[in-house]
């Protein structure tokens, strides 16, 4: 066995739930508790922790390296506050512990692997220190809906290529760089298809709670709804104009996981609400064409393998050739 001094690990926490895997380490490496929720700190000191803040890790040097390992499920985002767009908390906890860590093995969102404009995708790929991303069943985490994860596995002096474990057994090893982009349901994904949909993509930025359907208030895209239309709305024009004397098609941005959910022509002279993205069209004709387009069971098929969310992201459309 081990020195039990020769293994210094953090291990950052969220609840309770994590106590037995604690009291294994802690019989045999030199263990630092870290508590991603603030209100957990003295729940763990109670029970003869040595505990650290998140702040307090975050705040390390890294001029050093003050753990051998780090083991980590964190919170994935940031939901203190109101908005829609959370930030992220999973990536920000990963940097650091690459940095201050020798060997990392964390659970993350594979949300970061899908998005072409993922800086922390580009800069973990290029580190060279990536061994393993192993997806886990999409029932790992029964409270956390339509969230797919994977654990990923780094060291400092790693050298050679990284091994990817797929969801079907599928096993690759890759050369990773800033240029790659892992799809769970497409181990042979080869990246975005030219002439694509993403430079049609557009999403609105005011929240519904704000439309107000006052009487000199311009239409609204509020959302799908379960109608033959969609639910239009009056909004402040001073609050948005985006979409507004556009042409084109509409669709819900959370809608089921693989799939766009309900798509409809949209209204010319209406904006449309951060609940919904559009796909922005020259005339009527295009619209009702792309409408059709996108229901088509090549387009489904190509959605389903490439949407690793419930969200239709401009990511998804990059990978969906423009008819128009």
């Amino acid at each position: 066995m081990a020195d039990k001094t020769s293994m210094k690990v953090a291990y950052l926490v969220k609840g309770p739930d994590i106590l037995p895997a604690l009291e294994s380490w802690n019989k045999i490496a030199d263990l630092t508790v870290v508590a991603c929720i603030p209100a957990y700190i003295d729940f763990y000191r109670h029970r003869g922790y040595n505990t650290i803040s998140i702040k307090k890790y975050l705040a390390l040097d890294e001029d050093t390296m003050h753990f051998t390992h780090a083991l980590a499920n964190p919170p994935f985002s940031d939901r203190s506050s109101n908005s829609n767009n959370t930030a992220d908390l999973d990536s920000k906890f990963n940097e650091k512990s690459r940095k201050i860590c020798q060997n990392v093995q964390m659970v993350i969102r594979t949300k970061h692997f899908t998005s072409p404009k993922s800086k922390f995708r580009k800069r973990l790929f290029s580190s060279g220190t990536v061994v393993e991303i192993r997806y886990l069943p999409k029932d790992t985490f029964p409270s956390i809906l339509n969230t797919e994860t994977c654990v990923l596995v780094t060291k400092d002096r790693h050298q050679g290529p990284s091994t990817i474990k797929y969801p079907d057994g599928t096993i690759r090893i890759v050369n990773l760089t800033e240029d790659i982009i892992l799809l769970s349901s497409d181990p042979d994904y080869a990246g975005p298809v030219t002439n694509n949909l993403a430079e049609r993509w557009i999403r609105g930025k005011v929240n519904r709670d704000v439309i107000n359907d006052g009487p000199e208030g311009i239409d609204i895209v509020e959302i799908m709804g379960d109608g033959d239309s969609p639910i239009i709305r009056k909004v402040d024009p001073s609050l948005t104009q985006v979409g507004y004397n556009q042409h084109g098609v509409v669709m819900n941005i959370n809608t089921a996981w693989g799939s766009l959910g309900r798509i409809y022509v949209k209204k010319y002279d209406a904006a449309i609400s951060n609940s919904v993205v559009c796909l922005k069209t020259n005339s009527e004709e295009e619209s009702i064409a792309l409408c059709e387009y996108l229901q088509t069971d090549n387009v489904k098929d190509i959605v389903k393998k490439t949407m690793p969310s419930f969200h239709p992201t401009q990511t998804v459309f990059s990978n969906v050739p423009d008819p128009l």
